[in-house]
């Protein structure tokens, strides 16, 4: 067990995390902590707030390459098992708050050709 979750699962959470809060700016690590804590998780269920470290990096805006999360073994195990669910709640919030969308709203199943004009247009189906 430990091998696994305090080595590749800590480098790769904290590079998904780095990317999510600093790179893309998914989301703040606030509102990624204030989700986890309202995660109704499983009895015994225990994964500390992400800090600071999350979001440092190289001068050139890339992670640490010997970055990780600051885990036990078993609370890695306990993220990556409920991540998906805390990240979809997550990203579910912050989509159900973004503005309308502008002129490119197409409706389904016409794809909008601004935004994927590499695409075949799709068949429509009746």
């Amino acid at each position: 067990m430990h091998t696994s979750y305090l080595g590749p699962v800590l480098h790769e959470g904290y590079y998904s995390m780095y990317h999510f809060v600093r790179t893309a700016a998914y989301f703040t690590l606030v509102e990624v902590n204030r989700e986890k804590q309202c995660y109704r998780g499983p009895p015994g269920f225990c994964v500390p707030d992400f800090g600071t470290y999350v979001e440092k990096g190289t001068r050139a805006g890339l992670p640490y390459t010997d970055g990780k999360l600051h885990f036990t073994a078993s609370q890695s195990r306990h993220w990556t098992e409920h991540s998906v669910v805390i990240l979809e709640n997550l990203f579910e919030r912050k989509v159900s708050t973004l503005p309308p969308a502008g002129p490119c709203c197409c409706p389904v199943p016409t794809l909008c050709p601004c935004l994927l004009p590499a695409l075949p247009p799709m068949p429509v189906c009746e």
